[in-house]
């Protein structure tokens, strides 16, 4: 069988939603940095796209400046051939591997493998780069290369360090109209039928109406839901909502993402759930109670219904849903009768799917004339 190397999101390997996570928790000290380890893999194919750990440098590679994107999700380092034809380098060499698969997926075609002398500030790393057409910017550096020299990256001090601080050099500027990733700052267990605030980090020292969209994939893998948030970045942390709805405790391991930041002043369009935080204490209760919606009173035979759910209303930014309700209740004035009609016309959505519509006429048989009055 070929061997293939997969470039991956961390830590979202072995989630398993029929089986409990039991793991220890770890020390909760502040992160200054993120030192790049290890991630999972993943099969699907999906259309390429851009890598998530945007931590950008401009240094020499070969002796010609160089826009380098040092990513934690990439296993191996590339370079584009583009690239490599502007520098002077040693004969390219023959790989077995012919392609890679991406996290977002699809593939990359390989072309051979090159020996590149990468310098930050005045020391020379080396590193074997694979050649492909595919990349959308100039040269990756995988965790090849992070393992192998120590990297650092120290998002308080924008810079990256080698060597527990022997050479360092400056981080690109992150431009505020591109989304920007937030990892967790700390490892966390969330116990069953609970809820927890956690501080997620971002590489951005301060945002105003930073709009927060949580990663499906990682809801889906640990089966828990993440809800849309409006944040205000403050030394590059902000609070996030997590609530895990089974019998069973869910492990999030540290600097696993959790979503992306966007740049808004705008608050339209935000998937906002009014309700207390869940904290049911006593996980021996009445599964039937726990396996419930309090917002529509729906019951559920099991968790994984109760999920899909839940998850549903965490994320019905995904449906039509949330664009046809609003102006339907817009005319009410009272703030609690728009809500109850609001949680109502939820409750019944499926009436505004188009694919319910498929096939339906009705014609009205009479009509009145009602002036200016309102029906």
């Amino acid at each position: 069988m070929k061997k293939k190397i997969q470039l991956t999101l961390n830590e979202l390997r072995h989630a398993s939603i029929n089986s409990p996570d039991t793991y220890p928790t770890d020390d909760d000290d502040p992160i200054d940095g993120i030192r790049y380890q290890d991630g999972g893999t993943s099969t699907k194919k999906k259309k390429p796209s851009l890598p998530l750990s945007l931590s950008s440098i401009h240094v020499p590679v070969n002796h010609v400046p160089t826009t380098i994107l040092v990513d934690t999700s990439a296993a191996i380092s590339f370079i584009h051939d583009k690239t490599l034809s502007n520098m002077q380098h040693q004969p390219i060499m023959p790989c077995s591997l012919k392609e890679v698969h991406t996290v977002n997926s699809g593939f990359i075609s390989l072309l051979g493998i090159v020996k590149l002398t990468v310098q930050i500030h005045h020391l020379d790393t080396h590193i074997d780069a694979y050649i492909t057409r595919d990349l959308i910017c100039p040269m990756i550096l995988g965790r090849d290369w992070t393992q192998q020299n120590y990297v650092n990256v120290n998002f308080c001090t924008n810079r990256i360090y080698l060597y527990n601080g022997l050479a360092s050099t400056p981080l690109l500027p992150i431009s505020r109209s591109e989304p920007v990733i937030m990892s967790l700052s700390h490892s966390v267990v969330i116990p069953p039928f609970h809820q927890k605030f956690i501080y997620g980090y971002v590489p951005l020292k301060s945002l105003d109406d930073a709009l927060f969209t949580p990663i499906i994939a990682l809801q889906h893998a640990r089966m828990v839901l993440i809800l849309h948030s409006l944040l205000h970045i403050r030394d590059n942390r902000d609070v996030i909502s997590i609530i895990n709805n089974t019998r069973h405790s869910k492990y999030i391991p540290r600097n696993t993402p959790l979503g992306f930041i966007y740049s808004s002043t705008a608050t339209a369009g935000l998937n906002v759930i009014h309700a207390s935080p869940m904290n049911f204490s006593d996980s021996s209760s009445s599964s039937l109670s726990l396996l419930s919606c309090n917002h529509y009173g729906v019951r559920f035979s099991t968790e994984l219904t109760l999920y899909d759910h839940l998850f549903h209303c965490c994320n019905k930014d995904l449906t039509g849903t949330t664009k046809t309700i609003p102006p339907l209740v817009e005319h009410i004035d009272d703030p609690v009768k728009k809500m109850k009609v609001s949680l109502m016309l939820h409750h019944y959505q499926q009436l505004f799917y188009d694919s319910f519509l498929q096939g339906i006429t009705c014609k009205p048989q009479h009509a009145m004339n009602i002036g200016s009055h309102s029906p």
